[in-house]
């Protein structure tokens, strides 16, 4: 099922599917046979063979795009180390010097009233301040986090409502996982459908395969035999591949699934 919608009606003056003057995003939907555990393959993930439906969609008026890197504190065994050997000198200093000033004092006490004076002064002494010992280690690179996407798609139609309430039922499906059959209704599921996002014109947005994660749909009026005629639908896709330099081959096309 290949389906492009009238949103372009929104636009006055811009052409529909193929103009130069307009964006599309396709998104097609698929089944996934099985992946790898090695991600950082990119043939990892499998899709079943044939396309379960494509939707052509008017692409929104800003897209956003967040790229994420992880740089976290090195761990090592010599930082952990000098950790507790500066913490563990202070201490040791903190001690000597109370407790010898303490013991002197302790001696000079000719009553027992002032022994234990000053022992509750050694201990009043000895509590530790707010001061923290800290050793500044280099950061080093742990990750990067997959890319995501959050599209809104504006669909409006008064002639056909029920074409448009077809694909908000379609992805509000499509997210979910399907229970098996029969005695495999009891524990069986199949996961979600996967999608892949591609654009036209332009090739600046493309994730070979990605999961939606969350879907936000907003229905508005006039209500026409029971559907909207107005429905803002909001996908969030998270692309299932990391991400590496090796994504970015044609500068400023962003791709997930290098080209070999």
């Amino acid at each position: 099922m290949a389906l492009g919608f009238y949103t372009q009606q929104l636009y006055n003056g811009m052409g529909g599917w193929g103009s130069p003057d307009t964006l599309w995003i396709t998104i097609k939907v698929f089944e996934m046979d099985k992946q790898n555990l090695n991600a950082r393959d990119i043939h990892h993930i499998t899709r079943k063979a044939g396309v379960v439906a494509e939707y052509n969609l008017l692409a929104p008026n800003e897209i956003f795009e967040n790229i994420n890197h992880s740089w976290d504190e090195y761990d090592s065994m010599q930082g952990r180390l000098g950790q507790l050997v500066t913490s563990y000198k202070k201490e040791y200093d903190k001690v000597k010097n109370v407790g010898q000033a303490a013991v002197k004092n302790y001696k000079k006490s000719e009553s027992q009233g002032e022994k234990q004076s000053q022992l509750n002064q050694f201990f009043q002494d000895s509590t530790t301040d707010s001061a923290r010992n800290k050793m500044d280690t280099p950061l080093v690179y742990s990750g990067s986090a997959r890319r995501e996407y959050n599209l809104t798609f504006y669909l409006h139609d008064q002639n056909q409502p029920e074409l448009i309430s077809q694909v908000a039922d379609a992805f509000r499906r499509y997210g979910c996982a399907r229970i098996g059959a029969g005695r495999e209704a009891l524990a069986r599921i199949d996961i979600p459908y996967i999608f892949e996002l591609s654009m036209t014109p332009g090739r600046w947005i493309f994730i070979k395969n990605s999961a939606l994660t969350a879907i936000q749909t907003t229905y508005g009026m006039p209500y026409i035999r029971g559907h909207a005629s107005q429905i803002t639908m909001s996908l969030t896709f998270l692309d299932l591949q990391p991400l590496y330099e090796a994504s970015f081959e044609y500068n400023p096309t962003v791709l997930t699934t290098p080209t070999y």
